[in-house]
């Protein structure tokens, strides 16, 4: 599974310097180091296809589960939020966002801001 994930990392690498403007590539690059365990680097590109495509509901979703993921999760509720505004009916994202919520609680009783 690894090789797969690989090949499809360097399969959008290249089409990014093809077309760098290509929301889709960013969001599909950023899905396949989430699953190498490249949050980071994930996030980077997620953001990345919401700075070219700002209504792309998948990436705010994905990007919020990241975000969970390094402890942001102020900015992970946003992004939920974000991608429920642009599709009302994303009932993964607004499950995560309920979760998200509680999880801010629980850092909020702790001292923790749940913030970068």
């Amino acid at each position: 599974m690894c090789g797969r994930f690989t090949l499809t990392a360097e399969a959008e690498e290249l089409a990014k310097r093809i077309k760098p403007d290509y929301a889709e590539t960013h969001y599909n690059l950023g899905a396949a180091l989430e699953q190498t365990g490249r949050v980071q680097e994930a996030i980077e590109h997620w953001e990345q296809a919401l700075r070219i495509r700002p209504d792309f509901a998948e990436a705010h979703y994905n990007l919020g589960i990241a975000l969970v993921q390094v402890g942001t999760v102020q900015e992970a509720i946003e992004h939920y939020e974000q991608a429920l505004r642009i599709k009302p009916d994303m009932t993964e994202a607004r499950a995560k966002l309920q979760l998200a919520r509680q999880a801010l609680t629980k850092l909020q009783e702790h001292g923790a801001s749940g913030q970068r």
